[in-house]
């Protein structure tokens, strides 16, 4: 990730890194040496310039333009796998794990809504999260393992759509005229929602 100040950000087994594009020099800012089963997974910025890194086993760390760490999130759930952080167009942070479910970060009151599989329709029916993206109505779409689900805002709750070929959805993409596609494996191919 190459952030507005042309610094590159790394996620190795290492941890995470910044690499200081004026004097070459490569700054630790999460260490993960001392544990093997820890190692920088995703990284991303906002739309306030600031860093989020995500470390499987430690949880999300933020950090501001001047580098400095200004916020953790999920240190203590040690099982996370954190592969997805996407900020929506309505402010909100939205973090997918690989085995964990789904979290959004509301900033304003510091906290964080947990979606974990549940049994109605305000949680997830799987934990196992594909992708999170927003179309160009600003629904947001997430694939957990199974199934394709656009979150209603106004209403706080996931609605759910099946295609009867495709067991689960893996990949998104945009067309020419801004429509979204999903794609599936399994036999499902290529898939709209109307």
């Amino acid at each position: 990730l190459e952030d507005t100040n042309e610094n590159i950000w790394i996620a190795s087994d290492k941890g995470i890194h910044r690499l200081q594009t004026s004097t070459g020099k490569v700054i630790e800012m999460v260490s993960t040496s001392q544990s093997p089963r820890h190692f920088g997974r995703f990284l991303s910025q906002d739309k306030n310039n600031r860093i989020w890194t995500s470390v499987v086993g430690k949880g999300i760390f933020v950090y501001n333009q001047q580098y400095e760490l200004i916020q953790t999130y999920l240190t203590e759930e040690t099982n996370l796998q954190i592969r997805y952080i996407y900020h929506d167009a309505k402010g909100y942070t939205w973090l997918g794990d690989r085995n964990s479910g789904l979290f959004r970060v509301l900033h304003l009151e510091d906290t964080i809504v947990d979606y974990r599989q549940g049994r109605d329709s305000t949680t997830l029916e799987n934990d196992e999260i594909s992708f999170i993206t927003e179309d160009q109505e600003g629904n947001l779409w997430i694939g957990p393992d199974g199934v394709l689900v656009r979150y209603d805002y106004e209403n706080e709750h996931f609605h759910r759509y099946e295609h009867p070929n495709a067991q689960s959805y893996s990949s998104f993409a945009f067309d020419n005229s801004g429509k979204i596609w999903f794609g599936t494996y399994a036999g499902g191919g290529l898939v709209s929602v109307d």
